[in-house]
């Protein structure tokens, strides 16, 4: 009797999923074909365990359709969305409560064009490093729930992301609305705001993020959808 088990995890090694999910879909489909395989066995069939294996055309494209099953809109909501939706707003706490904030010492004013306004050195430097950590917090979390590296990295940079977003709604908008503004704005503003409020933000959560991106997730609940790939 073939050892199901160990043969499809072979099969499906190329798989990307935790671990606990990879056994759960191993268990799975081995149970189906040891099934099949007795059934034939019992049918008189010459070759069981080829026919068997033979369900099964091609075990890449069963791994892809495995993987695609996992992650489905609620899993996205809980790897990437919520996990970066904290990050976001770690950053943005952490930046109000900084420019509120009396800075510790006298320091240099950064003066920023274009919807950026003006902040200490001292209080960008302090927001900085809030940022290491909202980036730190979103990988983990991530990474709990059951994200890849790069899911675990999306939710890092977040706030980035969505100063992305808001920069092209309000180019949107301003076509729409009031061209010759636009027209108005200095490439040099357009480059302090991507220096500030993207990259250097991004630079920093990716920072926060690294030591979350390898290593297996440590997801603790894993729904278990059925796997009715496997006679396709």
């Amino acid at each position: 009797m073939p050892d199901w088990e160990k043969l499809v995890a072979e099969k499906l090694a190329a798989m990307k999923l935790a671990p606990e999910e990879r056994r759960e879909v191993v268990a799975e489909v081995a149970a189906h074909l040891e099934e099949c395989h007795r059934e034939l066995l019992e049918a008189g069939s010459p070759d069981a365990e080829g026919f068997a294996l033979a369900q099964v055309d091609d075990w890449h494209r069963l791994g892809r359709r495995i993987v695609k099953a996992k992650e489905g809109p609620m899993s996205f909501t809980r790897q990437v969305l919520v996990p970066g939706m904290l990050a976001l707003f770690v950053s943005q706490a952490a930046q109000m409560i900084i420019r509120h904030t009396p800075p510790p010492m006298s320091s240099p004013t950064l003066s920023f064009s274009w919807m950026v306004g003006a902040a200490t050195v001292a209080q960008f430097v302090l927001w900085m490093l809030a940022v290491v950590l909202a980036g730190a917090l979103g990988a983990w979390l991530s990474r709990r729930m059951g994200g890849r590296p790069g899911q675990r990295l999306t939710a890092a940079l977040f706030p980035s992301l969505s100063m992305v977003a808001l920069m092209l709604f309000v180019i949107a908008v301003t076509l729409m609305i009031r061209p010759s503004e636009l027209m108005k704005a200095s490439a040099w503003g357009f480059y302090q705001y991507l220096m500030t409020w993207v990259l250097a933000p991004g630079l920093m959560a990716t920072v926060g993020a690294l030591p979350f991106l390898w290593g297996a997730a440590r997801r603790t609940t894993i729904p278990t959808p059925p796997v009715d790939a496997v006679s396709a």
